[in-house]
Order: structure tokens, then C-alpha cells, then sequence
């Protein structure tokens, strides 16, 4: 028996917008459901992945969260790429 999942209709959408020029260029936005919820409306690009690098070491984050990070918290460019080269990172921000 097949289950029936109940849907909800949305009447907005988020805007596309590009990211970057270029070869480096990202489209993002343009759903019309939840996130992850393409039973409901179109999901029309896949999500992607931004890490956060900081100009200092933060003092305030769990040992759980600095661990991954901890042989390049001191230096920026080092985390960028860590970030973009080891976990795949899609954006930086800072």
C-alpha cells in the first residue's frame, strides 16, 4: 500500500542570483520548496558547501569544532585552502 505524502503548494520562490565571475562563477537559488523537500517543488540546483575562515584563532569554539582545523587556524590563507582543497569547499567566506 502506498503511502500518500501530504503536499504543500508554495506561491514564492528564492531568486537565482550568480556568485563569482568566470570559471569560478555559481548559480544558486531558484527553489520552490524547503530544502531537500523536492516532493513539493523544484530544487533546480544542488546545495553547496561555504566555510567561514577567520583572520584570528577563535577562542570561544568547542574542541570538537578546532580540531579539524587546529594546524591552520593562525593562518588564513592556509585555511582557505585547507578548506577548499580537503573538505570541498564550494565558497570561502571571510
Amino acid at each position: 500500500m502506498p503511502v500518500e505524502v501530504p503536499k504543500q503548494q508554495y506561491a514564492g520562490s528564492i531568486r537565482e542570483i550568480n556568485l563569482g565571475k568566470g570559471d569560478q562563477q555559481l548559480l544558486v537559488g531558484g527553489e520552490t520548496a524547503f530544502p531537500f523537500y523536492t516532493f513539493e517543488g523544484a530544487l533546480p540546483h544542488p546545495p553547496k558547501i561555504a566555510i567561514q575562515v577567520l583572520d584570528y584563532a577563535p577562542d570561544d569554539w568547542a574542541e570538537a569544532c578546532i580540531k579539524p582545523w587546529q594546524d591552520v587556524l593562525g593562518d588564513p590563507v592556509a585555511w582557505a585552502c585547507k578548506g577548499l582543497n580537503e573538505y570541498g569547499a564550494d565558497l570561502i567566506h571571510i
